[in-house]
């Protein structure tokens, strides 16, 4: 459900005093409905984000998780993130997505203004850890334990193990 309380004003410049509270969104509907790009967006957002100021350039500041996600070729078991700014860019700061088998830090700021030209990401760093690595659309894996590696890319997925001398 998507919850939101507080005042706009009717008079310019607009202020808003708004509290969005997000509980098991589903975002590949929600996506649908506003008309996101072509990348891929699913999963399910909970949350909380606060805006204030003029409504064209409010500020924002929030804090929102996402279970089993995709985000274009990401695919996630959850993420979670700290959002400030003033609209329509988003800063993105202490977050991080979590896959099997490791994790990966995001930073960096979405223009929601560029969501029509599926660019709205583009400002994104993506730093992973030694076990996950996102490379040329390809998201490749490390299991803990044994010595597996799995590459997906679309539907194909490919696993070897490596052995070593004992």
């Amino acid at each position: 459900s998507l919850i939101l309380n507080g005042s706009v004003s009717t008079k310019p410049p607009y202020p808003v005093r708004l509290n969005l509270i997000l509980r098991k969104l589903d975002l590949t509907e929600f996506s649908t409905v506003t008309g996101g790009g072509d990348e891929p967006l699913a999963g399910i957002l909970t949350g909380n984000v606060e805006f204030t100021g003029p409504a064209r350039n409010a500020s924002l500041s929030g804090r929102i998780f996402v279970e089993k996600g995709v985000l274009g070729e990401l695919e996630f078991v959850s993420m979670f993130a700290t959002l400030s700014g003033n609209l329509p860019v988003i800063k993105v700061s202490d977050a991080r997505v979590v896959k099997n088998g490791g994790h990966i830090i995001v930073r960096g700021e979405v223009d929601l203004s560029k969501m029509k030209e599926d660019k709205a990401i583009e400002n994104l760093l993506f730093e992973t850890d030694n076990k996950v690595a996102v490379w040329e659309n390809w998201q490749i894996s490390k299991d803990e334990g044994p010595n597996k590696v799995e590459a997906r890319k679309d539907r194909l997925v490919f696993s070897t193990s490596f052995e070593g001398d004992r």
